[in-house]
């Protein structure tokens, strides 16, 4: 798997950090989830842009994949640039700057302190084929920095012409019960930082549980933990329509992530656990009979 959800990606890494708000700085080694060590099937591609009026060539080092979340392209190596389009074709996407997994996405770091999410933008496919599983088109956009910090960036004229992408496997799976009511993910998102990874599951109605634990977790109970400085074992979960998307956080012993099996990257297992609004306490979640399989390749 590869780019999976960039925002749910980004927005849960954030957290993982203990920030102190919704969407913050993130750790600069952050990859998003890249497969393989570039340029695979690529040779003659192009993927170029324009990075605040400076060109840059990322040609030497594509990854692209097209999954049940869509076609994405990226970059290994720093600075990194990902496109995502959630249902590929010849036309023109909005960029989603609102996350509600329609049109595309970009995703920009520039290899120092920060990570930039979209402001607005477009990527458009001009040659889109199927069998032969190539790719041409344009994009830009105006990218913010998630932390606030730095100014904007802007994306200009850019270009992937003949992207070869690969096939990915639909292995990944989660449902749960939020309160009461059936949840069940049909997009998944995955992001490293430092020895700890994020897995994210999301649904038609904007909802998302994220997960967070060692990247070396084997199968064993664990007991999930408060947001804080050396905790490992966290959840969260967040809707639209709840207190502005506010992101609730895991409460300290309110339940256990349950790993059962560990194989070749793919985790199963289950989880519950109790998540508050940090900002308002009284908003609570009760996540129950949660279960999922992830592949964090």
């Amino acid at each position: 798997m590869i780019f999976k959800r960039i925002i749910a990606l980004l927005c849960f890494s954030a957290l993982v950090l203990s920030c102190t708000t919704d969407i913050e700085p993130l750790d600069p080694s952050l990859n998003p989830n890249l497969n393989g060590g570039g340029n695979e099937n690529n040779g003659n591609a192009i993927f170029t842009a324009d990075i605040d009026g400076t060109f840059n060539d990322f040609s030497s080092s594509i990854i692209a994949e097209q999954s049940q979340d869509g076609l994405s392209i990226g970059t290994l190596g720093n600075p990194t640039l990902v496109i995502q389009i959630f249902n590929p074709s010849v036309g023109s996407f909005t960029v989603d700057a609102a996350n509600t997994n329609t049109g595309a996405i970009l995703l920009y770091s520039s290899g120092t302190n920060s990570l930039y999410v979209p402001a607005s933008g477009t990527v458009t496919i001009t040659a889109y084929d199927s069998t032969n599983r190539t790719v041409t088109g344009t994009f830009n956009g105006i990218m913010q920095d998630v932390g606030g910090a730095d100014p904007d960036v802007v994306i200009t004229n850019g270009v992937f012409e003949n992207i070869t992408f690969t096939e990915a496997m639909a292995t990944d799976m989660a449902s749960a019960t939020v309160n009461g009511n059936m949840f069940v993910a049909n997009l998944f998102a995955t992001a490293e930082s430092g020895n700890s990874i994020g897995v994210t599951f999301s649904n038609s109605v904007n909802e998302e549980i994220g997960l967070t634990f060692p990247l070396d977790i084997t199968p064993g109970t664990y007991t999930i933990e408060a947001f804080g400085s050396g905790a490992m074992y966290l959840g969260t979960y967040s809707n639209d329509n709840v207190n502005n998307g506010s992101t609730h956080r895991s409460v300290a012993g309110s339940g256990d992530l349950v790993i059962t099996d560990v194989t070749a990257g793919v985790i199963t297992g289950t989880f519950n656990f109790t998540a508050v609004d940090p900002a308002d306490m009284s908003s609570s979640f009760d996540i129950t009979n949660g279960s999922f399989i992830m592949d964090i390749n």
